[in-house]
């Protein structure tokens, strides 16, 4: 199974290809520190251990001001691993030129940092520090109730900036200071001094930029290379936020980037917009700055009509070494940089070694599940221990769905009981832990799996997705959710979830694609409630968008054309800004639709044609909310036809398949997957080949034995597997 946890690299470069050693760690001296908010687990002193927690805490009040909403953590307390001593750090596997890590977990998100440079000296530039305070910036604001998406440049910038908060003196608070982050300029000071210096129209177009996390197959100068372009993507992204957060007046316009992004607008688009410059003035004020003696730090008053920060008490616990050698191994276990056979020695040995609590049951559970070894049986001996343990039930059950899902597949007549029965045990983890990301998340996907459309399951999972995403914020999470969306006729959310995806990834099914294509028509739909400026016959809108036809109200009413700033069209009777009828609606990627249409969405009969880089070249049928949804008639550039039922966007039920050579199949499909009955006994779920038989890994059901398994089929012909049948997925309660 797939790690569930996402990894933001501070610093990330390579990892050497030496062991982790539990048994040099454990000769260190370990303390836990804890204090409401956070739990430290440290070979530092106490005394630096204590000045990290009240760090951290005070820090936590600062940004509570600065970033003005609330914050998620009545969860789990944050766990940081801060690491002091060099030694460590290589027993752990990690390179000193790590700054520090964080692992967006399921269960709870753990903080790596290094903090070899960790002072109690308040005027020295405190490196260790830095990092401390970086990685809880990303923990905070990916717990925040409401927030914008943010670009990778702006949420690493924004954590290197905030992390120069310090105490100037008991009155006086700043953020900002180059005595520390001035090193980040050394990274570029190279291109510095050349024209295209931080080149801030590269920087706003990254979507990411991806680290080596283990370099074992890379050439040095391959590893060197690594390093250098992301410390140069840090030091870009700390200069020019650096540089917005340098006045009100760009603070300002940062803001408005921000919001036009998140509405859907191009970088091109939201500069303008905002910043009302082009990339190239935009480069050389953030250049100048950056090259500049001076530059502008913030300070705040402490105290009375300032700033307040709380007294924290904190508790410090000596560690033993089997505690130290549990802590350490369920982190390693979880960031997935070390290979298995590193991870089955230390399996070994935290387990003969450990302390035999929860945290070591869970990392069984996780290495099984790396591994690939008999995870039912750890997870067995886990619940037997911890029957009460709500991450080791959402485990289990994660487990039973994962089997109900591949029953579903292949239509198991059991399928659809035990799926109920699944869902009531997310049900109660979630009354039990209202925190538990995992169970919401698992609840709501469940419901991606059926075609089930009653209102209040609909609901259910909306809600469940949306709670998911709020604790945890992840990228897949929106992708469930719009299918959600648009089962349930909400396209401001839908809208609102593609703008977000838009933001966070470059998949090409968002950025080009058919989700482009749904994405503009949602656009459109909401321009057209949009007052703009009137002349005779047309409106004219603030970001460059146009409609020409009939007026009321400064609203399109009539015969008309509305055209969006990019490109897109939609043409047809405007009733109010909207149109219930025949329409027609061309979008900038080359899609085009003739047919119905309800209050400006594409829903009903019509005619699609596809953009000319696709292996498809028109369908007709009928659509739902800009979905094919309902009967299809599929044209393929190859001269296949597919015809028959489909549910939004994947073909669902009896397809009939005809080939150019006058042949004619037909498959069954169940929500995009091919149902194939290889003989009376054996029925294949998965995908196929050209020829439409059974090819690649899948789904199998032998009704004979009524096993369920994962089988793997090469054009028609069923591969030799050694494997055991499934968890057997009926659930009782």
């Amino acid at each position: 199974m797939r790690t569930l946890a996402f990894v933001i690299f501070c610093f990330v470069c390579s990892l050497a290809t030496a062991e982790v050693e539990l048994d040099k760690i454990t000769k260190s001296k370990w303390i836990e520190v804890r204090s409401p908010h956070f739990i430290v687990i440290t070979d530092a002193s106490e005394k630096i251990g204590k000045a990290m927690v009240q760090d951290l805490e005070n820090f936590r009040t600062f940004l509570s001001y600065m970033l003005k909403q609330s914050f998620i953590d009545n969860g789990p307390p944050l766990k940081i691993l801060a690491l002091k001593k060099e030694a460590n750090f290589k027993a752990l596997d990690l390179p000193e030129h790590w700054s520090g890590v964080f692992l967006r977990q399921w269960r709870q998100d753990i903080a790596i940092a290094n903090i070899a440079e960790y002072t109690l000296r308040k005027n020295d530039a405190d490196w260790g520090r830095h990092t401390l305070l970086h990685e809880y910036v990303h923990y905070v604001t990916s717990n925040l109730l409401t927030s914008p998406y943010y670009p990778r440049w702006y949420s690493e910038g924004r954590a290197e900036y905030y992390a120069t908060f310090k105490f100037e003196n008991a009155d006086t608070i700043s953020v900002g200071s180059m005595a520390l982050i001035g090193r980040r300029k050394y990274d570029i000071s190279h291109d510095l001094s050349t024209r295209n210096g931080v080149d801030i129209e590269n920087l706003f177009k990254t979507v990411g930029i991806h680290g080596k996390g283990r370099t074992d197959e890379l050439s040095r100068a391959e590893e060197r290379k690594s390093r250098k372009d992301v410390a140069e993507f840090y030091a870009r992204a700390m200069i020019s936020f650096h540089y917005f957060l340098s006045s009100r007046e760009t603070v300002s316009k940062l803001n408005e980037y921000i919001k036009l992004i998140n509405q859907g607008k191009s970088p091109d688009f939201a500069l303008e917009g905002a910043f009302h410059t082009s990339w190239d003035e935009l480069n050389n004020s953030v250049n100048w700055y950056a090259r500049s003696k001076k530059i502008n730090m913030w300070k705040f008053k402490v105290g009375e009509n300032g700033y307040e920060f709380p007294a924290i008490e904190s508790q410090v616990t000596k560690l033993t070494s089997s505690r130290v050698i549990t802590e350490i191994f369920s982190v390693v276990v979880q960031w997935g940089t070390n290979q298995n056979e590193e991870l089955a020695k230390l399996m070994k040995y935290a387990d003969s070694h450990g302390e035999k609590d929860v945290n070591l049951a869970l990392a069984k559970i996780d290495w099984s599940r790396r591994s690939q070894s008999d995870v039912d049986e750890a997870i067995a001996d886990a619940k037997a221990r911890f029957p009460d343990d709500t991450n080791i039930q959402t485990i289990e059950t994660n487990r039973k769905m994962s089997g109900v899902a591949m029953m579903l597949d292949v239509g198991h007549p059991s399928a659809v009981q035990d799926l109920n029965n699944v869902r009531s045990a997310y049900r109660k983890i979630i009354k039990a832990d209202k925190f538990n990301r995992s169970a919401y998340y698992s609840l709501g996907t469940s419901y991606s799996r059926t075609d089930e459309d009653s209102p209040g399951l609909l609901k259910e999972a909306s809600v469940a997705l949306e709670s998911a995403r709020i604790l945890g914020k992840r990228t897949s999470t929106l992708s469930k959710e719009m299918r959600i969306a648009t089962l349930r006729q909400e396209p401001g959310k839908l809208l609102r979830l593609k703008h977000q995806m838009a933001t966070l990834t470059d998949r090409e099914w968002i950025t080009h694609g058919y989700g482009r294509f749904v994405q503009e028509m949602l656009e459109l739909r909401a321009l057209g409630q949009t007052r703009g400026t009137v002349t005779e016959g047309s409106i004219q809108y603030s970001d460059g968008s146009s409609y020409q036809g009939g007026i009321l109200d400064q609203l399109p009413h009539g015969r008309g054309t509305l055209t969006i700033y990019y490109g897109a069209n939609l043409s047809g009777d405007f009733q109010a800004g909207r149109i219930t009828g025949i329409a027609e609606f061309n979008a900038s990627n080359g899609y085009q639709y003739q047919g119905e249409v309800k209050d400006s969405i594409i829903s009903g009969k019509g005619k699609l044609r596809f953009p000319p880089e696709s292996k498809t070249l028109r369908e007709s049928g009928e659509f739902f909310m800009g979905q094919e949804h309902g009967h299809q008639r599929k044209e393929f550039r190859n001269g296949t036809v597919m015809e028959g039922n489909y549910r939004v966007g994947v073909p669902h039920g009896v397809i009939t398949i005809s080939t150019s050579d006058g042949k004619q199949i037909q498959r069954e499909y169940y929500l995009g997957k091919m149902r194939f009955d290889v003989d009376e006994q054996l029925r294949f779920a998965g995908k196929a080949d050209d020829e439409f038989l059974p090819n690649g890994k899948g789904v199998c059901y032998n009704k004979g034995i009524d096993s369920v398994f994962r089988c793997n089929f090469n054009h028609g012909k069923l591969k030799p597997l050694i494997t055991k049948p499934r968890l057997e997925a009926s659930f009782s309660q």
